[in-house]
């Protein structure tokens, strides 16, 4: 299970990664809600 959440962490992560780098214009304040909730989800499959 903890292998299933930290590889669904790193593919959104991998995307939100994407998505910042091909629109560096189109910063919108749900990349850092996502970023944070990302955080949060890697935290607690390291717990």
């Amino acid at each position: 299970m903890q292998q299933i959440i930290e590889q669904a962490s790193m593919h959104a992560f991998n995307i939100v990664t994407k998505i910042s780098h091909s629109g560096h214009r189109n910063r919108f304040s749900f990349n850092q809600k996502w970023q944070l909730t990302l955080l949060a989800l890697t935290f607690a499959a390291k717990a």
